[in-house]
């Protein structure tokens, strides 16, 4: 089995990008609403909108605010299939992050992987107890190839099954809405789990 690379990033409030050496540049969905027509957004389209930024939890909150109002809640339109995307931020540069605190279905993950094409995933580690002893466990077999970039030869071993075959970048936050002045300093970072195809030369 080929290993997996992950890249390990000190954790900042100032917003961050980690660059994969196959893309350019990354973008994602938020959510996805039926629309069938080429219109102007209707009265209960913005409140659908409203009442998704309302059942947000303070962890989405906290990140999305890191970013400039602007690059917040930028909506998407398919012309093919008529639905009505909404990132989560979207730069100035086009590069759209998704975060990703609940449970989330292989078939939305991967309409939104295909719609978008080059996106990152920031995924709330803290929302099940049980992965971050497991990702602090499985941290003791990486293997470094480089600075802050590892590799482990099982991948389940370390992440949440769910999101081991993504197809775009995955930055897991152990943190959660902890201080970032923990102690605890496997907390104090991100990680990014690259594809499967990706290949990171020492």
């Amino acid at each position: 089995m080929e290993p997996v690379p992950i890249v390990s990033v000190s954790f900042s409030y100032a917003p961050m990008v980690i660059a994969s050496p196959e893309c350019s540049s990354w973008s994602t969905g938020y959510c996805r609403m039926r629309n069938s027509e080429s219109t102007p957004l209707g009265t209960s389209q913005y409140e659908n909108v409203r009442q998704l930024v309302e059942t947000e939890t303070q962890w989405h909150r906290n990140w999305k605010n890191k970013f400039p109002i602007v690059w917040q809640e930028i909506f998407l339109h398919d012309e093919q299939t008529g639905e009505l995307h909404i990132a989560d931020v979207r730069t100035e540069h086009g590069l759209v992050i998704e975060f990703q605190h609940s449970h989330i279905k292989p078939e939305e993950r991967i309409s939104r992987e295909n719609f978008y094409k080059n996106m990152v995933w920031v995924v709330d580690g803290t929302r099940l107890t049980r992965d971050y002893p497991r990702f602090v466990k499985a941290s003791k077999e990486f293997s470094k190839v480089n600075e802050g970039i590892f590799q482990h030869h099982f991948a389940d071993e370390c992440f949440p099954r769910q999101w081991l075959h993504s197809d775009v970048p995955v930055i897991f936050d152990f943190l959660g809405n902890e201080s970032p002045d923990t102690i605890d300093e496997i907390k104090r970072n991100l990680y990014c789990l690259f594809p499967m195809t990706t290949n990171l030369k020492p």
